[in-house]
């Protein structure tokens, strides 16, 4: 029987904005952008964030919108707006519930209960409380070292998989079927890696830094697992449990495979912005009360995550 995965979310009332609208709203402000309609929501937002009613968290938008033309007015923006709520990153939420769900898997529990602690920094509305009458501003420019890299390997996913996605139009493939390659290729994807990984190296091509920590990462998970004396004991048992009901139960897998089967089967092509969109939306979806994205484009990731 498939394992019941709950989140309870944050007692406040949480919503996540893409970083399109970010960018629109950064340019309402510029006075590059007349919406009065979108002048009148930031203004009630801005009003229920600064009562407590509402916490708008910053993620990891800035990836979209580091380096380039409006960052810095983008940053700031996005700090008026979340007055310091913060999400945790992808990396964190689903490192996390990757250990969680295998503990679940060897304990052979029934349900999995997730709070609010998997997926944000701190409690959004304790956030808000704190820094009620606080000045806030953005004082660091967006974005990290590897943003372009991070932005131009997901570029590349679109050059490979538009094509791929016409393939599948092609030959009628619906969602359901795309869906469960999606759960099977996230597991199969960290034996894949490390075997990439291994041939690399011994043909004599030194590993990079994502390289290292990507099975430094594999690694923990090994420790882990024989820690909890899952069986069969070492690799063996970790890649089954990667390809287990309970692994692609844990939301950002799920709602990833979700998202990414509903693009690949849909008839509208693929957007620059998709790849990030649903990195993203794997953690604000499950975590957050409300989710604003773009209506148009394969961004528009239907209400299967929700």
């Amino acid at each position: 029987m498939p394992i019941v995965v709950t989140v309870r979310k944050p007692a406040t009332p949480t919503l996540w904005l893409d970083s399109s609208i970010l960018i629109k709203l950064a340019k309402l402000r510029r006075g590059e952008e007349k919406d009065p309609r979108l002048e009148k929501l930031r203004s009630l937002v801005l009003s229920l964030v600064k009562d407590g009613r509402l916490a708008v968290p910053e993620g990891e938008q800035d990836e979209e919108y580091a380096l380039k033309r409006l960052d810095e007015d983008v940053a700031v923006e996005q700090a008026r707006l979340s007055r310091g709520v913060r999400m945790k990153s992808r990396f964190e939420v689903t490192h996390a519930l990757t250990l969680r769900g295998m503990e679940a898997f060897v304990r052979g529990e029934s349900g999995l209960e997730l709070d609010r602690r998997y997926f944000f920094a701190w409690d959004p509305g304790a956030v808000l409380q704190e820094r009620r009458n606080d000045r806030i501003l953005a004082v660091s420019s967006p974005g990290t070292v590897v943003t372009g890299e991070r932005r131009a390997l997901r570029s590349e996913k679109v050059v490979v998989f538009e094509p791929f996605r016409g393939d599948k139009r092609k030959a009628g493939v619906k969602y359901e079927e795309q869906l469960a390659l999606e759960l099977s290729g996230d597991g199969r994807g960290w034996l894949r890696d490390a075997q990439d990984l291994i041939r690399r190296i011994s043909s004599g091509e030194a590993p990079d830094l994502t390289d290292v920590m990507g099975f430094q990462t594999l690694h923990e998970f090994r420790v882990r697992w024989d820690e909890l004396g899952g069986t069969p004991a070492g690799w063996p048992g970790v890649f089954g449990y990667f390809d287990s009901d309970v692994y692609k139960a844990l939301p950002p897998v799920l709602i990833s495979a979700q998202l990414s089967a509903d693009i690949l089967t849909g008839n509208e092509p693929l957007q620059a912005g998709d790849p990030g969109d649903i990195e993203m939306l794997s953690v604000a979806i499950p975590a957050c009360s409300f989710v604003s994205w773009p209506t148009t484009g394969n961004a528009c990731v239907s209400s299967r995550g929700g």
